[in-house]
């Protein structure tokens, strides 16, 4: 049987998986079976297989085969579940709708597919001819067939009925229904339910064109047709005149039809020219490259595939990579370098892609690709090899990589001047990331640049403060409120310069709104500091003595002590005020010279160890001689190691002790009862006099030598006294000298001087008692 048109449900409204045949609409139906019938069958079935006998049953539909049925069973087992039974094969086709639904199909006999299409060419001619009576006779036989087919089954199952055909499916039944409504509704008879057959319509239509005068189917009778209507809503007076109207008429319409022609011919000659052109293009740019087509640089428009090439291969060998650098502090870095295919070895490379451009011209519509190319221009990359270890060596040889003419990239920053702060312009530089540099070129070989600017690709290493920075800027203002003060402490080669930057960076603090202000703590401490590292009153000193060797000082009363509280009291008043200037700090004690050494080049040195005595004033040596210091077996030894300031000087002074009292006509004090003086009475000098014969600790000096110390010393003079026990000092001792020999050394090596007698402190022809440190 032969799938045809679904078939629907009539209980439910849906459609089925049941078709009808596809010729026999009218032989064969779809028929509907109710569970209750089926189930009823089944019964039937299942007594009649109990009995030992079975009998084929000829009776139509109660012929069941065995095979059919043990599929039946499996597909009842099945649909049990849904709640389905499965019917038995009482028909010779089942099939399972939606739903679950069962329908069961049956073959008529009487109407196979053949005998229907012979009844349905054989009924043709008659529906054309009169179609209403062929409708209602042919409407009428299916539905007697089909109530026919139905009482067969329904001997079988009792109550059966008839599915309602799907879509385009005719429905004999429906049909005779509908036929007999619009009877009862029109009386007037089948022709007027019955509208003309379309080929009928057709034929009429067809014989209507060809009866047509030609002279209505020539549009050229569109003019003359429109005159002719023209003419007789508005008749004119017969005669003469008339006939001149109608022969202009004639000529004018022999002038349109003329014109008419000409611009025919003229309009397909265009086209003719057109169309050759069209082609004569399409054929020339088969093979050669559109306007406006580049490669690398190169015009390609109106060139083939080769010389386009040649062109190519002829660039390579001529290429060359323009480096260009940053410009800063009036000079380009980088701006000679350049790197040229002989130095890498580079050649071309055919990658294909001037031929695929030739291939993807499109020369049949090349209207269009020539203007996708015109809008979208050639943007591969030149096919090159070069040898990669050449390209290495030569980028890392470029001037822009040269360390001696890299210039290193600075932040803006704060600089301060005698008024205050400014901010100074950030430095560039021409320093370069090196490995980005070299990918940079690298890429630029690669893709046949001919120049690539360092600068616009962002390989330089920049600052990362501008000159236009909030931040900066803000702080500058600030800063400018407080500072202005330009002060120098006075000490020597150890002055210090309170100046604006270091008032900023050393005294400033902010308070809780944001603003600089003098911390006086700050100025404190930082006095406390100054203090400790320049005061020189009992510090270690190196000493250079006149025999050219070296001692350590460590003691003594000579030098500087500064009075920490009082100066940065000062400092701060002058930071305040923003002054200007020099200011002097306040010191304890003091001493000749403020320099770090500040023994200065006016002194007394005294030797110990070899018995001599010097004495410089401006870095001049005034006077040198032998003396007798204080004798150690007596406990009265010198006391050595260390600075003094001269206390004074004095004349004709009579020194007292324990036991003695000892006129003298110059007294030089430096260390309490110690002092330099004379002793006329005294005939030997230096050597080893002093061990046994020595003095109660005072410096014994010929009269010759204190006068000259007397004359240019001053007070608060350093006297520096040590031991050397060093060979070179002590290889250099003169020993032991009578005073005759002194003084006329003296006399010849330094001039005399006359014993007049004031001393500096207006103590002339006085005497002053002095306890000698024994």
């Amino acid at each position: 049987m032969n799938r045809g048109n679904l078939a629907e449900d009539p209980r439910v409204d849906r459609p089925s998986s049941s078709r009808y045949t596809r010729y026999g609409r009218e032989g064969n139906a779809l028929l509907y079976v109710s569970d209750r019938e089926w189930k009823k069958v089944l019964a039937d079935e299942k007594a009649a297989s109990a009995s030992k006998s079975r009998k084929k049953s000829s009776a139509g539909v109660k012929n069941v085969h065995s095979a059919k049925r043990n599929v039946y069973a499996a597909e009842q087992t099945q649909r049990r579940d849904k709640g389905v039974s499965a019917p038995a094969a009482a028909f010779s086709k089942l099939e399972v709708g939606m739903h679950g639904r069962l329908f069961g199909v049956k073959e008529n006999p009487a109407a196979s597919a053949s005998e229907s299409e012979k009844r349905r060419k054989a009924n043709e001619p008659a529906r054309r001819s009169e179609p209403a009576a062929g409708g209602k006779a042919s409407g009428e036989k299916t539905a007697s067939d089909l109530e026919k087919r139905m009482e067969e089954a329904s001997s079988v199952f009792g109550t059966v009925k008839m599915a309602r055909p799907y879509l385009n499916a005719p429905n004999p039944l429906l049909e005779s229904r509908n036929i007999r409504l619009a009877e009862s509704r029109n009386p007037r008879g089948a022709e007027s339910r019955n509208p003309r057959p379309a080929e009928s319509r057709k034929t009429r239509q067809t014989e209507s064109r060809m009866l047509r005068p030609a002279e209505n189917r020539n549009p050229r009778g569109v003019e003359s047709r429109n005159i002719g209507l023209a003419e007789s809503r508005n008749p004119g007076p017969a005669g003469p005149e008339a006939d001149g109207k109608q022969q202009v008429r004639a000529e004018r319409s022999q002038r349109t039809a003329s014109t008419v022609s000409l611009r025919k011919v003229l309009v397909a000659s265009g086209v003719g020219l057109l169309t050759a052109g069209y082609i004569a293009a399409g054929v020339h740019f088969s093979d050669h490259f559109y306007p406006s087509t580049e490669f690398f640089g190169i015009k390609a428009s109106g060139l083939t595939v080769e010389e386009v090439k040649r062109q190519v291969e002829k660039k390579v060998e001529g290429y060359q990579l323009q480096i260009k650098g940053r410009s800063s502090g009036g000079s380009n870095s980088g701006a000679g370098d350049r790197i040229t295919a002989d130095e890498v070895g580079m050649k071309y490379r055919d990658n294909g892609m001037i031929d695929r451009a030739m291939r993807q011209q499109y020369p049949a519509v090349w209207p269009a690709a020539l203007l996708k190319t015109i809008l979208a221009p050639n943007e591969e990359t030149l096919g090159t090899e070069y040898d990669s270890s050449l390209a290495d060596s030569v980028i890392r040889n470029l001037t822009v990589f040269d360390s001696s003419r890299v210039i290193k990239p600075r932040n803006a920053e704060l600089k301060y001047t005698a008024d205050g702060a400014v901010i100074t312009k950030e430095v560039m530089g021409t320093r370069l990331d090196y490995d980005k540099t070299k990918t940079a070129i690298i890429h630029s070989l690669n893709d046949g640049s001919t120049s690539i600017n360092l600068e616009k690709e962002g390989l330089y290493q920049n600052p990362e403060v501008y000159a236009d920075d909030d931040a900066l800027n803000e702080k500058a203002n600030a800063l400018n409120q407080v500072l202005g003060a330009n002060v120098t402490l006075e000490m020597g080669d150890q002055s210090v310069q309170i100046n604006p930057e270091m008032t900023a960076e050393t005294f400033l603090s902010l308070d809780m709104d944001g603003n600089y202000y003098v911390d006086d703590s700050k100025v404190s401490s930082y006095i406390v500091k100054l203090a400790d590292k320049t005061d020189t009153v009992g510090r270690k000193r190196t000493f250079h003595t006149s025999l050219g060797t070296t001692v350590e000082l460590e003691g003594g009363d000579y030098g500087w002590t500064l009075d920490a509280d009082s100066t940065a009291q000062e400092l701060e008043e002058a930071l305040k005020e923003k002054k200007k200037g020099t200011l002097e700090p306040v010191y304890f004690t003091t001493g000749l010279c403020r320099d770090k050494n500040d023994i200065g080049n006016t002194y007394v040195e005294i030797d110990l160890t070899n018995q001599h005595m010097w004495f410089y004033k401006n870095g001049s040596l005034i006077v040198d001689t032998p003396v007798v210091t204080g004798n150690p077996q007596k406990n009265n030894e010198t006391p050595s190691g260390g600075v003094w300031s001269l206390k004074g000087k004095y004349r004709n002074a009579t020194l007292k002790g324990e036991g003695y009292a000892t006129p003298v006509d110059y007294w030089l004090p430096f260390n309490g009862g110690v002092g330099i003086h004379d002793l006329q009475k005294r005939y030997y000098f230096g050597g080893s006099v002093y061990n046994g014969a020595g003095s109660h600790g005072c410096i014994n000096t010929p009269l010759a030598a204190v006068k000259l110390i007397y004359n240019g010393i001053g007070d608060g003079t350093p006297v520096v006294v040590y031991k050397d026990d060093s060979q070179e000092a002590v290889s250099q001792n003169t020993g032991m000298q009578d005073i005759r020999t002194i003084t006329s050394y003296i006399e010849a090596q330094y001039g005399t001087v006359s014993d007049d007698g004031a001393s500096e402190r207006g103590m002339s022809g006085s005497t002053q008692s002095a306890e000698v440190q024994r």
